[in-house]
């Protein structure tokens, strides 16, 4: 992970695996290192860096605030418990942590084939579409206004 430290990594590595854990026949988010996995089709911005930043620092305050260790030597319901804290205070900023780990996960091949989930997006290539057919609309174009002014 090019933006994070060492530490950065570890600590995201545990949060991702408490979000989306192992199973016996998936890997946890924390195990597929999202960020520098080819397998995974996701770009970062700078403001979701940003906000991966700020979640870790919050992780890393919450859990020393209320259980004075630091969060990857919790057990793994002391973790989720700060997780949720941190859920419960800063809702916008827990779900674009969801929104990236998410995104990462479900984009690595070997999780979609272990899913049964196809490999691609269904659109834009997914289905035929027809083209537009104006006439379908045409009640309501000869319609005008009348609707917008009299409301």
């Amino acid at each position: 992970m090019s933006f994070l430290n060492k530490e950065q990594t570890q600590l995201f590595m545990q949060i991702a695996n408490c979000i989306i854990p192992p199973t016996d026949n998936l890997p946890g988010a924390g195990n597929l290192d999202i960020f520098d996995n080819k397998e995974c089709d996701l770009e970062i911005t700078s403001k979701q860096e940003n906000h991966i930043i700020e979640f870790l620092n919050k992780t890393s305050k919450t859990s020393f605030d209320i259980l004075e260790s630091h969060f990857e030597d919790l057990t793994e319901s002391n973790k989720i418990k700060i997780l949720k804290t941190i859920e419960f205070d800063n809702l916008n900023l827990f779900n674009s942590m969801l929104q990236i780990l998410y995104s990462g996960y479900y984009s690595n091949a070997s999780v979609l084939k272990a899913k049964h989930l196809p490999a691609k997006a269904f659109q834009p290539d997914g289905f035929n579409m027809e083209p537009f057919e104006k006439s379908s609309v045409t009640k309501v174009l000869n319609r005008g206004k009348k609707y917008r002014d009299s409301l």
